[in-house]
């Protein structure tokens, strides 16, 4: 928002000292937080944590979903902001680049790019509408069929896409996704230590038993700091990857942050979970001797006890 309201301070090749005053004033009010200056440099390490958005499903880049509707939206949105750019204005221009690029490498803001350009493609479609009219009969016969066929070809997208991905948003819903049943038994047998839990799991822990601490949720994903306080970790997220990478002892960890609680899914298949695997190490072959235990297993090995299991989460307590 500040460096569109830059550009539109020169817009017209003038400077505009209204919008130059109004974007001075702005920029200080984002500095009036308890971290002053450190909101904008944790904005902008946010942006630049590549192994984070690689870890985390709506942080990943839109390259890596084959999104058929997606995939056609954006070759036809970019296709008909280009044809019609000489009349968009330069800060016009920039709010489109900015937030079709941050579309293309984080999910998550996806949709921000389709409503921002929505208004941009319907006004290009007009463009096109009047110059096709100005070429003749034949021409606007043309745009009529193209324009059917693209309803239709739009239309079967869109229900291929609701047959594709349906399943996955019912595997989403609170009664197969989260550990709807298992958080009632702990609310029943609640335990004097903290819980250690999924990463996914962690901000509905938070909802649903806020007065336990979790070991980490999506809000702590990115945070960072240089010194921490005794008794603390200075990046939560990399203490939870090298505990599933098998960098970290489970028990120092567990004593260090008084965990007596073990909430983890419901394995289907005993086999090496791979979602925090390193490329190079995946590459190299060398996969096996670094790792040759699941966390749910070294968690075993220390002698917790399972004491409730359903579909979809299991509960292991510390042993007096």
């Amino acid at each position: 928002g500040l460096i569109v309201l830059g550009l539109k301070s020169w817009e017209g090749g003038k400077l505009r000292l209204r919008n130059v005053l109004v974007w001075g004033i702005s920029l200080f009010v984002t500095l009036i937080n308890p971290i002053g200056w450190n909101l904008w440099l944790g904005a902008l390490s946010f942006s630049a944590e590549i192994s984070t958005k690689l870890f985390i499903e709506e942080l990943t880049p839109t390259l890596f979903v084959l999104d058929p509707v997606w995939i056609f939206y954006a070759a036809f949105s970019v296709a008909l902001i280009w044809r019609f750019r000489a009349d968009l204005d330069l800060w016009q221009k920039f709010v489109l680049m900015g937030f079709f690029l941050q579309g293309l490498f984080t999910v998550r803001y996806l949709i921000f790019w389709v409503i921002l350009s929505l208004p941009f493609v319907i006004g290009s479609l007009k463009h096109f509408r009047r110059e096709v009219r100005d070429r003749g009969v034949l021409s606007q016969r043309r745009f009529g069929v193209a324009i059917k066929g693209l309803m239709v070809w739009v239309l079967l997208l869109m229900v291929v896409r609701m047959f594709v991905f349906r399943p996955v948003s019912i595997e989403m819903s609170e009664d197969y996704y989260y550990p709807k049943l298992a958080v009632g038994y702990l609310r029943t047998y609640p335990s004097e230590g903290q819980y250690f839990s999924d990463f996914a799991w962690g901000g509905y822990l938070v909802w649903k038993l806020p007065e336990k601490k979790v070991f980490i949720n999506g809000s702590m994903a990115t945070l960072r700091r240089k010194e921490s306080p005794e008794g603390e970790t200075k990046a939560a997220f990399g203490d939870y990857i090298k505990l599933l990478r098998g960098e970290l002892e489970v028990s120092k960890v567990f004593e260090k942050y008084n965990v007596d609680t073990f909430l983890w899914r419901t394995p289907k298949e005993r086999k090496q979970d791979l979602t925090f695997v390193s490329l190079p190490d995946w590459l190299t072959g060398k996969l096996e001797e670094k790792k040759s235990k699941t966390l749910l297993e070294e968690v075993e090995s220390l002698g917790w006890k399972e004491v409730y299991r359903d579909e979809v989460a299991v509960i292991y307590r510390k042993p007096e």
